[in-house]
């Protein structure tokens, strides 16, 4: 199971142990206070709703927190992929603005 799969079915466990694979730790890393931080992250972007920069900016700091370096070109890939997620969000929002004005 994957990282993003994981926060997706809310299982902080499966995450931290797919975070402690994937990316280079230190050796006292305390796994139960990760795996506690990485849930109380996962509750609290679910309940934003959806994927945007500050939660990248959250999960990426929780991350450097417990000493765990996440390579910069993935963290460039994760905050990329996010402002296209807002850019996109903003356009939709405009064309059905757009849409609406045209259907007067």
């Amino acid at each position: 199971m994957g990282i993003l799969h994981a926060v997706v079915v809310d299982d902080a466990a499966t995450a931290a142990d797919a975070i402690l694979l994937a990316f280079d730790w230190r050796e006292n890393v305390d796994v139960d206070l990760l795996r506690r931080d990485i849930g109380r992250t996962i509750t609290v972007l679910r309940a934003h709703g959806r994927i945007d920069s500050a939660m990248f900016r959250q999960l990426l700091a929780v991350l450097s927190d417990h000493g765990i370096g996440v390579p910069g070109d993935l963290a460039a890939a994760l905050r990329t992929l996010a402002s296209i997620e807002e850019s996109a969000a903003v356009h939709l929002r405009r064309r059905a603005l757009m849409a609406a004005r045209g259907a007067q």
